[in-house]
């Protein structure tokens, strides 16, 4: 490896990250932070685990290389818990440095029962499927205090049951017609920066019980655009709050895309157009994994879903729409 007078740094800046990039590129790295285990790609295609020992040679070379990893560098995964063997520490990595950030989020909806009987349903982060990440929260009470380089933000939400909603007494949700109020303010997520060059939030098909009968899916049409409409305000304020370009689609995976950057001239344009809950995966052992697309609406205040694979369909009652006409701010 080069020492600090290796003709190596006679090359031009441009080929000295250029070779920079192709050791790094094809690898997962691991590294941890605090109690954190942060796994990092670089790349699109990884082929397997990577070491960056190679980096500490000198410190002019771990510095220029530390920057090329940190730009291109995209991290995919974190948790709390380690498994295996220790992770090298690389004190020299934190997360704090990344440009662009790709993670996930879970949702769950909460009752909460005031003492004078009344409901009300929260939506809060939540673990799933055992995991013993306490989600979004922990990336947050690492950055916490430190200088964010963050530029590029994408955090997948997903809304959905794991296997313990098949238990007769597991019910994360109320009867909507029991609910007096729908609460939902994910604010804290504007700690990731409100300066960001790019936003998006992608929300994945959601995963419903129909074991108790349709009550689940009649929140989740109430649940699923009130977080879009959360989604998009924060979108708004995590790239400057003044001006901002917003496009929502739905991809072929049926996931709904909101993609927000900041307008240079001050701008506001765009706005979701593509809300509400346009399909969903059924929990339930009769229909496991099927995917269910909504039919047209009839004139009973009905709404229909039929199985993509059994041609099964689904009535519920449409339920009644909370929030007021007024558009997110």
């Amino acid at each position: 490896m080069p020492s600090p007078t290796s003709p190596f740094f006679k090359l031009p800046s441009e080929l000295r990250d250029h070779i920079y990039h192709i050791c790094f590129l094809g690898y997962e790295y691991v590294f941890q932070e605090q109690t954190v285990d942060f796994h990092v790609k670089y790349g699109t295609l990884v082929h397997g685990r990577g070491r960056l020992s190679w980096m500490f040679s000198s410190k002019q070379f771990l510095s220029e290389a530390l920057t090329q990893f940190y730009r291109e560098a995209q991290l995919s995964s974190y948790h709390n818990f380690s498994c295996g063997a220790p992770r090298c520490r690389y004190p020299t990595l934190t997360v704090s440095r990344f440009e662009k950030l790709d993670l996930s989020f879970f949702l769950d909806v909460k009752t909460i029962e005031a003492d004078d009987g009344t409901k009300r349903a929260k939506v809060v982060p939540d673990r799933k499927y055992l995991d013993f990440d306490p989600g979004l929260r922990l990336m947050l009470k690492i950055l916490e205090g430190q200088k964010s380089c963050l530029k590029d933000l994408t955090i997948r939400v997903e809304m959905g049951l794991d296997d313990m909603a098949e238990e007769p007494e597991y019910r994360p949700f109320p009867s909507p017609d029991t609910v007096q109020g729908w609460e939902i303010d994910l604010s804290y997520l504007k700690a990731f920066g409100t300066e960001l060059g790019r936003v998006e939030f992608i929300l994945c098909e959601s995963t419903i019980s129909t074991y108790r009968g349709a009550e689940d899916v009649q929140a989740y049409i109430i649940v699923v655009p009130l977080v879009q409409r959360e989604l998009e305000r924060l979108s708004k304020a995590m790239v400057g709050g003044r001006g901002w370009n917003i496009e929502d689609r739905i991809s072929r995976d049926t996931y709904w895309h909101l993609e927000a950057r900041p307008d240079l001239h001050g701008e506001k344009k765009g706005s979701a157009e593509h809300t509400g809950l346009k399909s969903w995966r059924n929990l339930s052992y009769s229909d496991k994994g099927c995917l269910h697309r909504p039919l047209p609406s009839t004139s009973d205040g009905t709404m229909e879903w039929i199985c993509d694979t059994t041609g099964r369909r689904i009535s519920v009652r449409a339920p009644k729409m909370p929030w007021d006409e007024s558009p997110p701010s």
